[in-house]
């Protein structure tokens, strides 16, 4: 299988036939990583070899083999993992559009049931109703040797045929749940999870090593239906924006107070006031002191620091 068709099962490329195209490229991605793996398994050898040899070039050469398998081991296995998940999905729309489609016949042969029952029950009614008719025309001897019955006694009545026609409306109405249309890949709009982020740069860096790969974006679509650009760039939330903060404060000491300016913000005072960083608020000698003294503030001036005792 090409690995453009490789590509286009990744990305759910595939129309009608979407779930043999995955299938097909999932076969030939195990046939690709087992041929790496048994290739893997005779580098070493080859490797010892050289260095026995002393034949360098051929080492470096093997090296760079090993190195380049591993690159396309590890992109296989990242290319399955998304395969895997688009055949889940596909069988997943598959069994969904079947149900759909029975669920369709169940209905319409509910309508034939629900027609033909009221169609009986008004039948039998109207024999019914015909053999009373006989009775008042004629008298019982004669309705006797004459006329037969010929509605059915066991057949249920028009209200119990409706009384079931409303439980079965209802049940009918409640079994096709009715789904959006939604485009076949949606967009995605959450930031990528980890697991995404190493398939996407294992694929893309596949994509631009093996022979024959065309470049350019690639997308690819992950197990639960989310678009992957390979070639755009991951998105970053955006950072909150900054509070704006407020003005420092700028206390005038009254009588009997002394001016601390705040050095660090959190500060709590009291009230219930959390003063920040460079406010200038006048207080209470001793309430000066004890934030002083817990280096929370320092005074204001240097003649306020000297006339405080203890300060």
């Amino acid at each position: 299988m090409k690995f453009k068709e490789i590509l286009a099962a990744l990305r759910g490329d595939g129309g009608k036939d979407d779930l043999g195209k995955i299938a097909a490229a999932m076969d030939a991605e195990s046939s690709e990583l087992s041929s790496i793996i048994r290739r893997r398994g005779e580098l070493p050898v080859a490797l010892e070899q050289a260095l026995l040899d002393r034949d360098f070039a051929t080492h470096e050469k093997l090296a760079a083999e090993a190195a380049h398998l591993d690159l396309r081991e590890r992109a296989a296995t990242a290319r399955i993992g998304v395969l895997e998940g688009r055949k889940k999905a596909a069988e997943d729309a598959r069994q969904a559009a079947a149900i759909v489609m029975m669920q369709k016949r169940f209905v319409a042969q509910y309508s034939r049931v629900k027609k033909a029952a009221f169609e009986l029950a008004q039948a039998n009614a109207d024999a019914a109703a015909l053999f009373d008719e006989a009775g008042t025309q004629f008298d019982g001897g004669i309705v006797a040797r004459n006329f037969s019955r010929v509605s059915f006694v066991g057949l249920p009545l028009r209200d119990g045929v409706t009384a079931w026609a409303s439980e079965m409306d209802a049940a009918m109405n409640g079994m096709i749940v009715r789904r959006p249309a939604t485009p076949p890949n949606p967009p995605r709009t959450a930031p990528l999870s980890p697991a995404e982020r190493r398939a996407r740069a294992i694929v893309a860096e596949n994509a631009h090593a093996l022979p024959g790969v065309p470049r350019g974006p690639v997308a690819i679509t992950a197990p639960h239906g989310a678009v992957l650009d390979l070639d755009a760039p991951e998105r970053v939330p955006a950072p909150a924006p900054a509070q704006k903060r407020r003005a420092p404060r700028r206390d005038t000491p009254g009588e009997g107070q002394v001016l601390v300016t705040i050095l660090r913000s959190g500060v709590e005072l009291d009230g219930g006031i959390v003063a920040h960083a460079g406010d200038e608020i006048a207080m209470s000698p001793e309430a000066a002191r004890e934030l002083v003294r817990s280096a929370a503030a320092d005074y204001a001036d240097a003649k306020t620091r000297s006339e405080v005792p203890n300060a």
